[in-house]
């Protein structure tokens, strides 16, 4: 009798938890139309970085990266803790003589997280060349980072990056 009465217990609560299931509405769910919006628009600001890198524009490259103070960007062992040192180093950098770069992306990954943020991963080649016709750098850079929308416009907001 114990037995029956526990099982006829848990039978009761299994058939009121199906028939009592209530629905809470995640405002933050995604759609395939806000998942595919999303890649676009991350998809969007690389091919807008990478322009900006193969025009040698420090300005635009510096878009690429939130202007929020918790942007972090480390590449391999150096860390630009806010907005202005990634500002900073891209207008040094890129006002040396340098004659030309180019940067392709080869691959990324991206992962809509909400409607504000995403998860991506990716590898771009490049090089830069100075006027001589010397490539300083060859690299294949490994990124990650998290993208944060500000006002329709995907940024880094944490990043990392690193090549040999």
């Amino acid at each position: 009798m114990k037995y029956l009465t526990i099982i006829l217990a848990f039978t009761a609560t299994i058939i009121y938890s199906c028939n009592n299931t209530s629905s809470n509405v995640n405002d933050d769910l995604l759609t395939s139309s806000d998942s595919l919006e999303i890649i676009n628009g991350v998809t969007a600001a690389f091919n807008l970085y990478a322009d900006a890198n193969n025009t040698l524009d420090g300005e635009r490259i510096t878009d690429f990266w939130s202007q929020s103070p918790d942007m972090v960007f480390i590449v391999n062992n150096y860390v630009y803790s806010d907005w202005k040192s990634i500002y900073e180093g891209c207008i040094e950098f890129y006002s040396s003589p340098i004659d030309s770069t180019n940067l392709r992306w080869l691959e990324y990954s991206i992962i809509p997280l909400s409607k504000n943020f995403a998860s991506v991963y990716g590898r771009y080649e490049m090089y830069l060349r100075i006027p001589s016709g010397e490539v300083l750098l060859q690299a294949v850079p490994h990124f990650t980072a998290i993208m944060v929308n500000e006002e329709n416009v995907w940024k880094v907001l944490r990043g990392h990056e690193s090549y040999e």
